[in-house]
């Protein structure tokens, strides 16, 4: 139906707190046009932010404890670069989120994650009114390899 352009920027934080406590901090802005009428419209959430810390726990076998937070803006639902209606605005969302990982060696570890730890339900994108909701809340149990 014609042309858009995005544009947009993110911004990331990361280090070390102390020698095992780590922080990652980003934000991010999304624009999108219409270059044929010149209208902005949303696809994504215009705004969104991630926070996350890890602490290793020298104490407990090494394993690292990690804890962040997801937020993604409230916004208008546009249909072909248009707004869709009043009625078609699309809630703000933060969900929540665990993990603990174990060394079981210098190459392995085992771990549990618990991903949108209190089962926030929301909409993580659209395009022409057809909307991907977010996943619900998430258990995994994976294994990390070095090679």
């Amino acid at each position: 139906d014609g042309k858009t352009a995005s544009r947009g920027f993110e911004f990331t934080l990361s280090g070390d707190i102390t020698e095992n406590w780590s922080i990652y901090a980003a934000y991010a802005y999304s624009h999108y046009l219409d270059r044929n009428t010149g209208s902005h419209f949303d696809r994504y959430p215009p705004h969104a932010i991630s926070l996350w810390t890890s602490y290793k726990a020298p104490w407990f076998y090494d394993a690292v404890f990690g804890l962040g937070m997801r937020w993604r803006d409230s916004w208008m639902m546009t249909f072909r670069g248009a707004e869709a209606g009043e009625d078609q605005c699309v809630n703000d969302l933060i969900t929540f989120d665990a993990s603990i990982d174990f060394p079981i060696s210098e190459n392995f570890s085992l771990g549990l994650s618990l991903r949108n730890i209190f089962d926030s339900r929301g909409i993580e994108s659209a395009r022409n009114l057809q909307a991907f909701a977010n996943d619900g809340r998430t258990f995994e149990i994976f294994m990390r390899c070095r090679f």
